[in-house]
């Protein structure tokens, strides 16, 4: 049976925050998912971290280094559930992400993607700052008309922005392309 999320970790010489980054999806509470780490030529202890939890759910797929757009597309490419969440090597996610993110597309079907607020930290895990429409969650093979959400607007690099915590944006397709993941 295929997960309701697959949440995609591109992973590249990323031993130093990987662990955090693995257990907050492991701590989430909708249990549902499988995380799907795109290791991207590592030459760290980056995949015998990610071998060390014996967790079914952690599906590990190695690939030449190809950058963070290549490993994103592998990434979608192997993803086995209805949704997929995006997560950094070096993000933490909050406890309810997924069950929150989930609830809501299932409750609004002509939604495709979801995203949330931020928090941004230092090295010792202080928050220093936040931002918006990261943690993003897409839904796949669904048509919906195209809008754009009131108070929305375009950043410099052409991206759409809204600072809320439950930003939606709507597609005119059905597939749907990343095309920068800083």
């Amino acid at each position: 049976m295929h997960p309701t999320v697959s949440v995609v970790v591109r992973v590249y010489n990323a031993e130093r925050h990987l662990r955090e980054a693995v257990e907050s999806v492991l701590a989430q509470t909708f249990a549902d998912f499988e995380l799907l780490a795109i290791d991207d030529g590592s030459n760290d202890a980056s995949v015998a971290i990610l071998e060390s939890y014996g967790d079914p759910r952690i599906r590990i797929v190695s690939q030449p280094n190809g950058g963070k757009i290549a490993a994103a597309q592998r990434g979608l490419a192997e993803a086995r559930g209805r949704y997929v969440a995006i997560l950094d090597a070096d993000d933490r996610s909050a406890p309810e992400r997924f069950a929150r993110q989930v609830a809501y597309l299932e409750a609004h079907p002509d939604v495709v993607m979801v995203g949330s607020a931020l928090g941004i930290i230092d090295e010792r895990g202080a928050r220093v700052g936040a931002a918006a429409i990261l943690g993003t969650t897409l839904r796949f093979g669904r048509r919906s008309r195209s809008t754009i959400p009131s108070g929305t607007r375009r950043s410099s690099t052409g991206a759409t922005q809204r600072a809320a915590p439950a930003d939606t944006i709507r597609a005119s397709s059905s597939k749907i392309g990343i095309s920068a993941c800083a």
